[in-house]
């Protein structure tokens, strides 16, 4: 009997480094847009019990159909007293990331939008994960690069930077 792997529903942001530790011990990640509406919306697609984003907005379906971090924080210790492990023992290892917020422009947000140019910083920058998004919330432009090296993700981000900027 093939049995299927838990998954759970994260961001674009959500860092490659925790992935990786996840995917490991037999966690998929689903990942969508950023807002907790895209996290809600997963869950219900796949009928996951966990989603969540670095916001914080963390979503616990079978207990609580919104992200509150009151609910999230009883449950990580109810869970603490029932395992007797602590938080230590849940700990999961991140690549560094920096995100660099830029000013956006018409311009610089069509630049940063497009497909051909964001291929062209993956396939140069293979050895990174690059996220540029406008943000839903303020006038720019987020870039974000992670990696396991980060005086190679600082190089990385200083010269995506000055291929957006005109």
């Amino acid at each position: 009997m093939c049995q299927s792997r838990t998954q759970i529903a994260v961001t674009i942001m959500f860092n490659s480094g925790a992935e990786a530790h996840l995917n490991e011990h037999g966690i998929n990640v689903i990942r969508t847009d950023v807002g907790d509406r895209h996290i809600a919306a997963a869950i219900r697609k796949h009928k996951l019990q966990l989603g969540g984003e670095t916001s914080g907005h963390i979503i616990l379906p079978h207990i609580y159909h919104l992200g509150d971090g009151l609910i999230c924080a009883l449950t990580v210790l109810q869970m603490m007293v029932e395992t007797g492990k602590s938080l230590d023992d849940a700990l999961i290892p991140i690549h560094p990331s920096i995100t660099r917020n830029i000013p956006a422009t018409p311009e610089l947000k069509a630049r940063a939008t497009c497909p051909i140019f964001l291929q062209t910083l993956s396939k140069t920058y293979q050895d990174n994960r690059i996220v540029l998004r406008p943000s839903g919330t303020e006038p720019v432009i987020r870039i974000t690069v992670e990696g396991a090296d980060e005086s190679h993700i600082h190089t990385t981000l200083d010269n995506i930077t000055r291929k957006l900027l005109p």
